[in-house]
């Protein structure tokens, strides 16, 4: 039977390997692991960012070719 350190210590890897995996990092150490996955979040908020500035953009264009042609 295992204690419940070491039920704690295996959850603790197991998530720390799927948050390797979804982070595509190749890592062998947890602190590089959540380094890696941080640098990861960082990378996915810029491309929102970028991703929001466009759907702006592409709304204004919408909008100002409609308001172009009469209906």
């Amino acid at each position: 039977m295992m204690s419940r350190e070491r039920k704690k210590a295996a959850a603790l890897q197991e998530k720390l390997q799927l948050l390797r995996s979804l982070t595509h990092s190749h890592a062998l150490s947890n602190t590089s692991i959540i380094m890696d996955a941080s640098k990861y979040i960082k990378e996915l908020k810029q491309k929102v960012v970028m991703l929001n500035q466009e759907i702006a953009c592409a709304a204004q264009d919408s909008r100002s070719r409609q308001t172009s042609y009469p209906t």
